[in-house]
């Protein structure tokens, strides 16, 4: 599998908008927490929030009563992460405009120019904290950022277990004894343990993290499906995942993701910024090389305003089967 075939994946699923009639009706603030996770629980948090933000951003249920229209809200930037012992597992940079929703993935061991620090791979910025990773990310994209929203790892598991598992597809046997990961080829429901292991799993893959970044957007657009269409139908499921964000969604004090997600109506596009080098090595450390103009000028195009006549980037949408490395 190429780069091209990993971002035409990506553009399949970017292509599919997110279905959503169901909104979560309440959420208090999230709690202020950190602290690292054992690596036996390291995963990709950014697909969990994703997977409770998409659906509150992606279309509600119409008022009860006619509401005067307000003012548009300017657009802005969250970046998300998920991290471990101190380490970003997954980053995703997410701009609502004019009640558009884009995702884009940025890989974990990106080598960037991190602001008071140097060069380093971009999921080392988080060691210096939150701050320090949106600093990485504003000068990687070119991109304002205006909230962070980080998640708790072990809170994936639970996820995955409050949904009652989430299908995905696998185009070849999968195994990894790092992750846990012991998967046959085709299609299959993970939940708990498995599903940890699936969005964790790098070794034994073809093109390594390029290939987990792929695994994590396919499990996020798949458990919002399964959220809009079943669980949040259910008064009773919807309160309990309620309760379970607050326990693993963390951001920066006085902000909560609903307020800019009750301003969000449209689809959902995904899309992962470009790599320069996939085979990248600086003082024999694996690393992804990166272009930053590149990557500015491709995240200026694909979080382009509505109305834009910027064309979309990437490559057409293939048909596809959904299947991953």
């Amino acid at each position: 599998m190429t780069e091209d075939d990993i971002r035409a994946v990506l553009a399949d699923e970017a292509a599919r908008a997110v279905p959503g009639s169901v909104v979560v009706e309440r959420l208090r603030a999230p709690r202020r927490r950190r602290g690292g996770l054992a690596a036996a629980v390291a995963v990709a948090a950014a697909a969990a929030v994703a997977a409770v933000s998409i659906p509150l951003m992606a279309g509600r249920d119409a008022p009860a009563a006619p509401v005067a229209p307000a003012a548009p809200a300017p657009a802005r930037n969250v970046v998300v992460i998920g991290s471990d012992g101190g380490r970003a597992d997954s980053i995703m940079l997410v701009r609502v405009d004019a009640g558009r929703v884009a995702v884009l993935s940025l890989p974990r061991d990106a080598w960037v120019d991190i602001p008071g620090h140097g060069m380093g791979k971009l999921n080392s910025a988080y060691l210096s904290g939150p701050e320090a990773m949106v600093a990485a990310v504003e000068r990687l994209t070119g991109q304002p950022v205006d909230h962070y929203a980080a998640v708790e790892m072990a809170g994936f598991q639970r996820l995955a277990d409050a949904v009652g598992g989430v299908e995905v597809c696998l185009r070849a046997p999968s195994a990894d004894g790092f992750s846990g990961a012991d998967f046959p080829a085709g299609r299959q429901s993970l939940s708990g343990a498995a599903a940890l292991a699936f969005v964790r799993q790098r070794h034994g893959l073809p093109n390594g993290d390029l290939d987990r970044v792929v695994r994590q957007q396919v499990f996020a657009r798949a458990l919002v499906d399964k959220l809009v269409t079943t669980v949040l139908t259910d008064p009773g499921r919807r309160a309990e995942l309620t309760a379970l964000v607050e326990d693993v969604v963390d951001t920066d004090p006085g902000w909560s993701p609903v307020a800019m997600a009750a301003e969000a109506t449209g689809p959902v596009r995904v899309a992962t910024i470009p790599i320069a080098d996939v085979n990248g090595t600086v003082g024999g450390l694996a690393v992804l090389k990166v272009d930053a103009a590149q990557v500015a000028a491709f995240t200026a195009e694909f979080f382009a305003p509505a109305g834009s006549t910027a064309p979309p980037s990437g490559p057409p949408a293939p048909g596809g089967d959904g299947c991953v490395n």
